[in-house]
């Protein structure tokens, strides 16, 4: 049976604090709030939680729950892996490996 009232255990990644083992959610949240123009108290209305557990958050103090992540992502208008990881930087670095790849094998066969 699944204890509900136990935090989930997350897996270390890129995407963790090292020290902590916690998601650094904390900093996405607020770019991701900050670029939808709204402030934490709109946030908490949007989500009708109370405006404190967004600012704790913020602060890196607690972590959303699965069932908050989503309403987050909802809220904002991102999706919820953006929250705890910044894909487009991911996707950023993928594009340009591929492209110095495609670049190198137009070379050889101009060559």
């Amino acid at each position: 049976m699944i204890d509900d009232k136990k935090p989930l255990e997350f897996v270390q990644s890129k995407s963790f604090d090292s020290v902590q083992g916690k998601p650094k959610i904390k900093n996405r949240l607020r770019h991701c709030r900050v670029m939808a123009g709204l402030q934490q108290k709109d946030l908490a209305s949007l989500m009708d939680i109370d405006p404190t557990q967004i600012s704790k958050w913020e602060q890196g103090e607690r972590t959303p729950s699965l069932y908050n992540a989503i309403g987050l992502s909802v809220a904002l208008g991102v999706l919820v892996d953006e929250l705890f990881y910044d894909c487009r930087q991911e996707w950023h670095k993928t594009q340009m490996a591929r492209m110095t790849k495609t670049r190198i094998v137009a070379d050889k066969m101009r060559n």
